[in-house]
């Protein structure tokens, strides 16, 4: 799975939990601020990108990114060779 399916990954899973537009998920938005994301959201977003990538990332590691961008490459760290 390269970036640009992590992104659109990103996009439906944003657009389907937080109810935001596909044009407000940019690289750079602020999970919190931009997406208007509350910590219930963000396990919920983290839940969805691990079913839809199909990778398992701590749920610490989740905790720590701030931003659309930091989430994929946080996803991509956890992709298996045969997923990249």
């Amino acid at each position: 799975m390269n970036r640009d399916d992590l992104f659109k990954a990103m996009v439906d899973a944003c657009t389907e939990i937080l109810g935001v537009s596909e044009d407000a998920v940019t690289p750079d938005a602020v999970l919190r601020e931009d997406l208007n994301a509350d910590s219930l959201d963000l396990a919920e977003l983290a839940m969805a990108m691990e079913d839809r990538v199909g990778v398992s990332v701590p749920d610490q590691a989740f905790k720590r990114v701030t931003t659309v961008s930091e989430t994929l490459d946080l996803i991509e760290q956890h992709l298996t060779p045969a997923q990249s």
